[in-house]
């Protein structure tokens, strides 16, 4: 038999021993159960910035409470005014920040919670909400999107 003819005909294995599946059919049989889409996205690039400076230099330390919420919201309203952007607010929280992490996003389109797990931190949270965020503005129609995080 000719080489093309083998690979033209051939089929991967579901099984690698008697008892177990391998781990590719697995994976598909989840992702038919679950109903997930597996086909590759259209490569479409978006102009993406992360801006972590103030309008005006502060030390935090230093600067009362009220003056560092004063200074953000002139940063927010200067940098991406509401008309033109849609705004994407997160929050995270967890128990002590080391377990039962919740993420949140809202908006003035849309509110989302999730939890995040009962092993989960901080940082679990804030990767959540990050993903939560992008899942969903990935669908709208929104041009200029500015997520805080």
């Amino acid at each position: 038999m000719k080489i093309r003819n083998c690979w033209s005909q051939y089929q991967a294995p579901t099984q690698r021993l008697k008892s177990q599946k391998t781990f590719l059919t697995t994976v598909k049989e989840v992702m038919k159960r679950l109903q997930l889409d597996c086909t590759n996205a259209p490569l479409r690039l978006a102009q993406v910035q992360c801006n972590l400076q103030l309008t005006r230099a502060v030390k935090k330390g230093i600067t009362p409470e009220w003056e560092l919420k004063a200074i953000a919201l002139e940063t927010i309203i200067n940098r991406y005014p509401s008309p033109d952007w849609f705004h994407v607010y997160t929050d995270v929280s967890a128990l002590e920040a080391r377990h039962n992490a919740g993420a949140g996003v809202y908006s003035e389109a849309f509110q989302l919670s999730a939890p995040v797990g009962k092993i989960s931190t901080n940082y679990d949270g804030e990767l959540a909400e990050i993903l939560l965020a992008l899942d969903k503005v990935k669908r709208d129609p929104w041009c200029r999107i500015v997520v805080f995080v």
